[in-house]
């Protein structure tokens, strides 16, 4: 019988890695085989999934958004919109990837707090993520801020993935003025633009465009989001 109990145990801490009861409350955060809840909410992108994992999972891949905007500072954002009971501070981040080559710019996660389930309007308040510029290429980057409060009256929260290109002086990723995919119980929620799941045409084609992949997008009360499996034991 003590045998069998040990067993019992092994196998509990073999079943239950050190990350598997976070919160994240974004949806399909890890793009596990496609991009679904994700649309294009501000500007001229393109999104496809892309085979490409932070964590090298052959069963995951990436969000590969591409910037299409023209002129100094365009802005894409691709985002959802999630239903919320503020409690306590919230965390937000992502991991990002530039390819080599990258023109200049920059990444971060952005989130928008609505008084309304939709996330219709101009939001109650909005942030961002520490930006993380274009010059870092080839290698996984992760933007994130750890404690952030909900304004009073919050119901709903925007929460996105964007690329500004240029960056003049001043530029900002600004999360406010997006129109954020609304629920999809609101009365004008519409599905995501077909030309936003389609691959972009080469660079050569239309010029040198802003992209990045992003993975791992999270939102959730401190503390909670999933984290990177670090190590393993079993006691």
């Amino acid at each position: 019988m003590r045998y069998l109990r040990g067993v019992l145990a092994v196998m509990t801490c073999l079943a239950f890695p050190a990350w598997g009861a976070g919160q994240n409350l974004v949806v399909n955060g890890d793009f596990n085989g496609d991009i679904t809840a994700w649309k294009i909410v501000r500007g001229a992108g393109v999104e496809v999934w892309d085979p490409l994992d932070s964590q090298n999972n052959p069963a995951s891949g990436s969000l590969h958004l591409t910037n299409i905007g023209v002129g100094p500072d365009a802005f894409t954002v691709s985002g959802q919109c999630i239903v919320l009971t503020p409690s306590d501070t919230y965390e937000f981040g992502t991991n990002i990837r530039f390819p080599a080559g990258s023109v200049p710019g920059m990444a971060s996660v952005v989130v928008g707090w609505f008084g309304n389930p939709c996330c219709a309007g101009t939001p109650l308040a909005a942030a961002n993520s520490p930006p993380v510029p274009s010059t870092t290429t080839d290698v996984w980057v992760e933007s994130f801020t750890p404690a952030l409060a909900a304004p009073p009256g919050t119901v709903a929260v925007g929460v996105g993935v964007g690329l500004l290109q240029g960056a003049s002086p001043g530029a900002a990723l600004d999360a406010a003025n997006l129109r954020w995919p609304e629920n999809p119980a609101c009365p004008e929620a519409a599905a995501a633009p077909a030309a936003s799941r389609v691959r972009p045409p080469a660079a050569g084609q239309r010029g040198a465009p802003l992209e990045a992949l992003f993975d791992r997008v999270r939102f959730g009360l401190t503390g909670t989001t999933p984290v990177r499996l670090e190590s393993f034991s079993v006691q």
